[in-house]
C-alpha cells in the first residue's frame, strides 16, 4: 500500500514545488479581511474569497464572517508570519484549475468585550492568485496533515449571547434558555470560588454550550472522548512569549444538565480554577496538579480528601485523565485531589498555589517535568520533593 501512494504520488510533488510564499500579497488580503471584519463590511470581506471557490467554501467563509458580526468583538486581527513554515507543497494546484498557490499559517487574533487577553486560531488557508489578485480559496489542504483549520460555533449555525456580570455564554438559539440557566449557576460557582482562589485573575469568562457532544469535539479538536465529561477550559501559549492565551469555557452539557444545580455549580468551580490560572500557567505544570488543585478548591480545601482505595503509589500520568474507562479517569482525578490535599496538610493550605506559581514561573528552563515538579515541591515546603508527597500520600498523611 505504501509503496502505491509513493509511485503514485512522485509526479503531483513534482508538480508541486514551489517558491518563496507571496507574503506582502497575502498579508494584504489580510489586512483587508481585518478591515472588513471590523466594519462589519460583508462586502469587502467577500471581495476577498476566490471567485471561482466552490458555493459550499464561498459560503462557509460568509458564514464565519456573519457570525462573528454578531457577537461582541472587542479585537480582531488577521496576519501570517514570515518565518511561518510554507505548506505550498501540500497542496494540489489542479483543485485550483492550475493557478498560482501559496500557503502559509495564518493567526486569527481574537478578543471578546469579556476577554482579558486574546485567543490565538489557527486558519491554514489556501490563497490563490487569479489575474494580478490574490484570494482566499480553501482551508482544509493540510488536514491530511492533523493541520487544520480552527473551528467556531458561528461557523456551524446562527449564534446567540446570553451574558451576566462576569460571563458571556455563546449557543445557538436551541441552546439560549440553557446558557440562561447557566449563567446564575456560574455566578454562584465564582462566589463560591472567590474566597478559595487566591491568585488575581479578570474573574471574566467566555464560554460556548454547543448542542451535541459531536459539535464540542469538533470546536476543540478533541483527541478524548467528549461524553466521558462536563466541560473543559482550553487554552493555549502566546507564540511569542509562552504565556497563556486566554481561557475558554466549552460545556458538555449532555453530561453537566444531569447533575443537580449544586453538583452543576461545583463543576463550574473546578474549571473556573483553570481558566483563573490560566495566567500563570506553563508546559511545566502537570495535569495532576492542574486537576488535583481544581478539584480540591471545588470541594472545599478545609476537606481532608485522603487517599482513597484503589489509589496508585504514584502521582497519575498524563495520559490517565484521558485514556481508560471512566472509572480509571475518575480515578486518576481523585487520585490527584487526595495529593493536592496531602501536600497542603505537610505544607500548609498555601503551598498548592505556591506551587502552581513557582512551576509556570519560567516558560524555559533546563530539565524534564519531573525534574522541575520535584524541585518546586521543595520549594514550597515538601523536603524530599515528590518522592516523599507520594510516600506521604500512600501512607495517608
Amino acid at each position: 500500500m505504501a509503496s502505491v501512494i509513493a509511485a503514485a504520488g512522485a509526479p503531483a510533488l513534482q508538480a508541486k514545488q514551489s517558491t518563496t510564499p507571496p507574503i506582502a500579497e497575502l498579508r494584504a488580503v489580510l489586512k483587508a479581511r481585518t478591515d472588513a471584519q471590523r466594519a462589519k463590511n460583508r462586502d469587502a470581506y467577500a471581495a476577498t474569497i476566490d471567485p471561482q471557490a466552490p458555493p459550499a467554501f464561498r459560503d462557509s467563509q460568509l458564514r464565519d464572517f456573519d457570525g462573528l458580526a454578531s457577537l461582541p468583538v472587542a479585537r480582531i486581527n488577521y496576519s501570517v508570519d514570515s518565518d511561518e513554515v510554507d505548506l505550498t507543497r501540500a497542496v494540489d494546484p489542479k483543485e485550483y484549475a492550475g493557478a498560482p498557490v501559496a500557503l502559509v499559517g495564518t493567526t486569527r487574533a481574537l478578543r471578546f468585550t469579556y476577554d482579558a487577553r486574546s485567543s490565538f486560531d489557527a486558519m491554514y488557508w489556501t490563497f490563490v492568485k487569479r489575474g494580478a489578485q490574490w484570494y482566499v480559496g480553501g482551508d482544509d489542504d493540510v488536514a491530511d496533515l492533523g493541520l487544520e483549520t480552527t473551528v467556531s460555533m458561528w461557523d456551524t449555525g446562527p449564534v446567540v449571547v446570553e451574558q451576566s456580570d462576569h460571563f458571556q455564554l455563546i449557543a445557538h438559539p436551541d441552546q439560549q434558555a440553557r446558557a440562561h440557566e447557566l449563567l446564575g449557576i456560574a455566578e454562584n460557582a465564582l462566589t463560591t470560588l472567590g474566597p478559595r482562589w487566591h491568585l488575581v485573575w479578570s474573574q471574566r469568562l467566555v464560554g460556548f454550550v454547543p448542542s451535541s457532544p459531536n459539535e464540542l469535539g469538533d470546536l476543540i479538536q478533541a483527541s478524548v472522548d467528549v461524553t466521558k465529561y462536563v466541560a473543559f477550559v482550553a487554552y493555549g501559549f502566546q507564540p511569542e512569549t509562552l504565556r497563556g492565551t486566554v481561557p475558554r469555557l466549552y460545556v458538555q452539557d449532555r453530561n453537566l444538565s444531569r447533575y443537580s444545580a449544586a453538583g452543576q455549580s461545583e463543576t463550574l468551580v473546578h474549571e473556573f480554577t483553570h481558566a483563573a490560572g490560566s495566567t500563570y500557567a506553563s508546559s511545566f505544570i502537570p495535569s495532576w496538579v492542574h486537576e488535583g488543585l481544581g478539584d480540591w478548591i471545588a470541594g472545599g480545601p478545609t476537606n481532608a480528601f485522603l487517599r482513597a482505595p484503589g489509589a496508585g503509589t504514584h502521582a497519575p500520568r498524563e495520559d490517565q485523565f484521558a485514556a481508560g474507562t471512566q472509572g480509571q479517569i475518575v480515578q486518576a482525578y481523585r487520585d490527584a485531589r487526595s495529593l493536592i490535599a496531602s501536600l497542603s496538610r505537610i505544607a500548609g493550605p498555601q503551598a498548592p498555589f505556591d506551587l502552581f506559581v513557582d512551576l509556570g514561573k519560567e516558560q524555559v528552563r533546563p530539565g524534564a517535568q519531573s525534574y522541575i515538579v520535584d524541585q518546586e515541591l521543595r520549594h514550597v515546603g515538601v523536603p524530599d520533593g515528590l518522592d516523599g508527597l507520594e510516600r506521604a500520600w500512600t501512607a495517608g498523611r
